[in-house]
């Protein structure tokens, strides 16, 4: 599927930069939902990385969501992606250009403190963020 970020053996201790262009696929609801399972697993295993330019790939808010904060849960909606209690590796990141976005949206503010939120924590180093996301909202109450 995807080679790169699946067959890493060895990268994951020498790896700082990865730029992902496109997904490339043609099936988009399944492929984006497998690429964005793919990156959260290798955003958990990767320590060395300090770059990430990925400005079309889609992360779900949901891997983010510790906390199990956010709304639609399991019944609603089973193919909702949920957080595994592991966070990112890459506590160094310096860079990251990341397309974010819910399964489901709900309420923007809730979704923006919990972007903001882990970012925040998990990644303290961030030095260029450019976050794509449809209703992010950078109100303080969205936790910016």
């Amino acid at each position: 599927m995807l080679p790169l970020l699946h067959d890493k053996a060895g990268l994951g201790d020498r790896l700082t930069s990865l730029e992902l262009k496109g997904a490339g696929f043609t099936d988009t609801d399944r492929s984006t939902g497998a690429l964005s399972k793919a990156l959260h697993e290798f955003l958990c295993t990767t320590p060395t990385l300090l770059h990430l330019t990925a400005p079309t790939v889609t992360y779900y808010t949901e891997y983010l969501d510790l906390n199990r904060i956010l709304v639609g849960s399991k019944d609603t909606h089973p193919d909702t992606p949920r957080a595994d209690g592991r966070i990112w590796a890459c506590r160094s990141l310096k860079t990251l250009h990341l397309e974010i976005r819910a399964r489901y949206e709900s309420d923007t503010l809730q979704h923006s403190r919990v972007i903001f939120g882990y970012l925040s924590k998990v990644c303290p180093k961030l030095e260029d963020l450019q976050l794509r996301r449809p209703y992010l909202s950078f109100w303080l109450a969205g936790g910016l």
